[in-house]
């Protein structure tokens, strides 16, 4: 079966949106201690915000790299007031 150019483009363009889906944006947020991951897993249970802990030692928070800078700002502020002790990476 030969393809033509239009049809090509349109499986490239599929395929590259399904990429996009997988490869998430986000911030990892890494927690300097044990104690500090366990004070980050009480935040997420009480509050609104979501993240999720991974294999690599990490939180990953889903957002969009034009929102991280005010992401992180929120999420600092919540830690101060609750001691906890964490480092931010986007992704």
């Amino acid at each position: 079966m030969k393809l033509t150019k239009s049809q090509l483009k349109e499986i490239i363009r599929e395929e590259l949106s399904k990429m996009n889906e997988v490869n998430e944006t986000g911030l990892y947020v890494t927690p300097t201690s044990n104690q500090d991951k366990q004070k980050i897993e009480k935040f997420l249970d009480t509050s609104d915000y979501y993240g999720e802990w991974n294999r690599e030692g990490h939180f990953f928070f889903p957002e969009k790299p034009e929102d991280y800078d005010n992401l992180e700002k929120e999420l600092n502020k919540e830690f101060q007031k609750r001691k906890i002790s964490a480092r931010f990476e986007g992704i």
